[in-house]
């Protein structure tokens, strides 16, 4: 089994910085006869990592010079596991409450993936880009849990030939509708890549932005056999043409080493994706002389965004225009985000019945969002109200905080995809000096 790996780079606040997504693909020819796959697919294995955020109260609008190009680490200090993105930042994903019951991890998300190609080394299969996914199936246990690359409706398994592809494509699959792909002015130059209604209130969705073929489920690009014994000797040979932001040219051999028995040719491939959204981390705790006399439980947090026109539509089409890098720099050239629809957003950052008790201590929320011009974030807390006895004193409090984050977050005009915002909220009575017990069992969410 080939462990899932993320690599991250983080500062304070996170800003997605991170060489994106990357995913090691091992191909074994087979048609599905899975009765939960209808379509034709090739088993894979796949490695995820990703960049990390950038604090948003570490830098500003005039001052901001983070750059989004991405050299491969040749260290593991740069490479997490995607579920360690928030360690150096957080301790753990643990940490967030709403982390287990909303599985944010991208670990074993689908992935939207278009394999194009020019018809270089005569390659001429149809359809041209073959639109696919990357999907995780989950078995009884690790080892017979496998990935697959599932195949459209209607294409068979020799569709896909040997040759050289160039990848593109978005995790994970369901924060969309649809996905839809033109070359850039050609696939070996580039692609515009349209996501068809992203949630504004989403996980965190990334997109491709580099691709390249391994020697074995541990190294990407190839190596130079200086001691000629067809095996990479660490030390000795030579490493060649690594995974790097720009270059999405990813060579495939597709058929059988042999046929009796069936042994397919091994292929790795690796993913290097970028952030397309903003993350919102929500600290939240109980004022400690309230806490001496109330339980607060937090059953449902849910967030809106707007912009200076109103409240963000709920759902948006993202145009993302990719350009090969030659140097190892970002190949994305423009994000274009468009409301469609006429719903507004209001996604459900955590939603429990039983609840999250508060504490004096801060318990986290981690939720994504389209940063298009958005200034104002929209809180909506729910929560119970019990004594000390643990008796139900007021059921399904709720709470609205409206906060502009151009006032908190200096020289700050609007949020920014890649960023991370921090909120604190603290749950308290209005004039504590002066309880009742209305005042006690009503309590309100103050942002600090």
């Amino acid at each position: 089994m080939i462990k899932k790996t993320t690599i991250i780079r983080e500062t304070k606040l996170v800003k997605l910085v991170i060489p994106a997504l990357l995913v090691i693909l091992g191909f074994s020819a087979c048609s599905s006869d899975d009765s939960q796959l209808q379509e034709q697919s090739l088993s894979v294995d796949v490695m995820l990592s990703a960049p990390a955020f950038t604090d948003a109260e570490a830098s500003s609008d005039e001052g901001d010079k983070t750059t989004r190009s991405w050299t491969p680490p040749t260290t593991p200090t740069r490479y997490y596991l995607y579920d360690d993105l928030y360690t150096d930042d957080d301790g753990n994903w643990s940490d967030y409450a709403n982390y287990v019951s909303q599985d944010m991890s991208l670990s074993n998300k689908t992935i939207d993936a278009f394999f194009t190609h020019t018809g270089e080394e005569g390659l001429n299969t149809e359809p041209n880009p073959l639109h696919c996914r990357l999907k995780y199936i989950p078995g009884a246990t690790p080892a017979t849990s496998k990935w697959r690359l599932v195949l459209p409706n209607g294409i068979q398994e020799d569709a896909v030939k040997t040759g050289s592809y160039y990848v593109y494509g978005f995790i994970p699959r369901d924060a969309a509708d649809n996905a839809l792909i033109s070359p850039n002015p050609t696939y070996d130059k580039g692609a515009v890549l349209t996501i068809e209604g992203m949630q504004a209130v989403s996980t965190d969705v990334c997109v491709i932005i580099g691709a390249k073929e391994g020697f074995s489920e541990n190294y990407d690009g190839n190596y130079t056999d200086t001691n000629d014994n067809e095996t990479y000797d660490d030390g000795v040979d030579t490493r060649t043409n690594r995974l790097t932001a720009g270059d999405f040219k990813y060579a495939l051999k597709a058929g059988y080493k042999s046929l009796e028995p069936k042994e397919p040719y091994p292929n790795y491939m690796y993913l290097l994706f970028d952030h397309l959204c903003s993350a919102l981390k929500i600290k939240m705790r109980v004022y400690k002389d309230y806490d001496d006399v109330r339980t607060i439980k937090l059953k449902e947090l849910r967030l809106k965004t707007a912009t200076d026109e109103g409240t963000t539509k709920k759902k948006m089409n993202v145009v993302v225009t990719l350009a090969k890098t030659n140097d190892g720099s970002n190949p994305i050239q423009s994000v274009t985000y468009i409301p469609t629809g006429t719903e507004e957003c209001d996604g459900a950052v955590y939603h429990d019945e039983v609840g999250t008790t508060l504490t004096t201590s801060y318990s986290m929320f981690l939720c994504h969002f389209i940063p298009h011009g958005i200034k104002k974030i929209i809180l909506t807390s729910t929560y119970d109200v019990y004594d000390k006895k643990d008796n139900l004193i007021r059921a399904n409090c709720k709470a609205t905080n409206t906060i502009d984050v151009t006032k908190i977050i200096y020289l700050l005009s609007s949020v920014r995809r890649g960023y991370k915002y921090t909120i604190n909220l603290t749950v308290k009575p209005t004039y504590l000096y002066m309880l009742s017990e209305p005042d006690m069992d009503n309590p309100t969410m103050e942002v600090e």
